[in-house]
């Protein structure tokens, strides 16, 4: 057992509201989480929630990687499901079909706009006009910055972090996020360590591709390794397909160190030159573990861990904590590992 450790957490976050589709506070919410390093799913970032997380992040002295995902938005209470282009309003008791009477997210893919949120922060992409071209429905006046916004999946870190690599997922079928892998190493004193953050698609929509490629890209630096996010699988398919099915190629988007005059990053979730990330002649076997079981969905009545911290055999579960409600639809998942 070593002597040293870290912890860590993972967070859906699911846009700041609950299943009600009731804001409880995104960034106050991502500012309760006391950890060495989190993942957050989830987080949709507006126009004006952008500044308030650029704040936080410089005083809490915290690296916040920020990748976009998706497009998104929340729809008003005044609107029906069907006019935001889905046919469901989900929440709990909700039915197929039912109106949109509880507020409900929905996402557009941001092909069009490969790198959303290096523009869509300035005014004149931040309109009405632009609104309309994102979305089925025609833009109304309730359609404001409070609603819409990008889709993303965010890494924050207290410790240092020396350089990331950003790898392309493969698209799924209905899903329309552009799911991706987000690789860090820490240097944390006492050695480095690669942290990896990860929001998959469905089990039904055809993830197992996107194990597979999380197999062929985590812990091949012979580092202590873990990976984190929600996976939207339970945990024994989720590690069999880790362990036991062959790897995938995956494409590096974007790699490199970061520069050190901004806490606050975005990272483009688009490549020109993007290359595949995968030598079978090079494949190292990484043997994967869940370092904590607990049940993390719905958070009202959890009945299925879809949530995970998965670590290498360099890395060790030490503490865990029960974690509360904090008003998601996830509840989070954390612990403390030694290596």
């Amino acid at each position: 057992m070593g002597e040293n450790s870290i912890s860590l957490t993972t967070f859906n976050l699911h846009a700041g509201i609950d299943g009600w589709g009731r804001d409880f506070g995104l960034i106050k919410t991502m500012q309760s989480i006391d950890s060495d390093l989190s993942v957050f799913q989830e987080v949709l970032i507006t126009k004006d929630n952008y500044r308030d997380l650029t704040a936080f992040a410089a005083k809490e002295k915290k690296e916040m990687l920020v990748v976009p995902l998706a497009d998104a938005i929340i729809n008003p209470l005044t609107s029906l499901s069907k006019d935001m282009g889905g046919a469901k309003s989900w929440g709990p008791g909700g039915r197929p079909g039912r109106p949109g009477n509880i507020r409900s997210l929905y996402l557009v893919k941001s092909n069009a706009h490969p790198e959303p949120l290096s523009d869509f922060y300035t005014s004149d992409h931040y309109d009405k006009s632009r609104i309309k071209d994102l979305f089925v429905m025609p833009a109304k006046k309730d359609l404001t910055p409070t609603n819409v916004g990008i889709w993303c999946l965010v890494l924050a870190s207290r410790l240092p972090l020396k350089n990331y690599a950003l790898y392309r997922l493969a698209d799924l079928r209905s899903d329309k996020a552009q799911r991706c892998a987000l690789s860090v190493t820490l240097n944390t004193g006492s050695g480095d360590l690669e942290i990896t953050a990860a929001h998959l698609g469905h089990l039904t929509h055809g993830s197992l591709l996107q194990m597979r490629q999380l197999a062929g890209i985590c812990g091949q630096g012979g580092l202590p390794s873990a990976i984190l996010g929600d996976f939207n699988c339970w945990g024994p398919p989720l590690v069999t397909a880790l362990n036991f099915l062959q790897p995938q190629e995956a494409t590096l988007l974007r790699s490199g160190p970061l520069p050190r005059e901004h806490k606050l990053h975005i990272i483009p979730n688009t490549s020109s030159t993007g290359t595949a990330a995968f030598d079978k002649t090079q494949q190292v076997k990484v043997r994967w573990h869940r370092a904590v079981k607990r049940k993390t969905w719905p958070a009202w009545r959890p009945h299925s861990q879809v949530d995970h911290i998965l670590v290498n055999d360099l890395f060790h579960a030490g503490q865990t904590k029960t974690d509360v409600n904090l008003g998601s639809d996830h509840l989070p998942l954390s612990a403390e590992l030694t290596y």
